[in-house]
């Protein structure tokens, strides 16, 4: 079953360059992805967008079937998306299962 959809994403960080470009796939439920790619080929601003934590400037993210920004991003990303930054907004006195938890 798809759980996340991404059709003919688009994104850009100043309007003109795009660091996505024309971007689709899904994501099924009970298989276990990996993003890899050298530095700066968007690895960080693809999971940004599919988190919902920054806006694409065309294409849709699907969630279920229903496009993240008509389930408002707000919801999605307090209901059903998990983040752990790369490198910061952790806290150093736990370990790492108990930052997740």
């Amino acid at each position: 079953m798809t759980i996340l959809e991404v059709k003919n994403l688009n994104f850009s960080y100043d309007g003109d360059n795009l660091v996505l470009k024309d971007l689709n796939m899904s994501f099924e439920t009970g298989i276990l992805y990996g993003i890899y790619g050298k530095s700066g080929a968007g690895k960080t601003t693809l999971l940004s967008v599919l988190a919902g934590l920054e806006k694409t400037k065309d294409g849709e993210i699907l969630y279920m079937g229903d496009d993240i920004d008509h389930i408002s991003r707000e919801k999605y990303r307090s209901s059903n998306v998990g983040i752990i930054f790369q490198s910061y907004n952790l806290l150093p006195q736990f370990t790492a299962l108990e930052n997740v938890i």
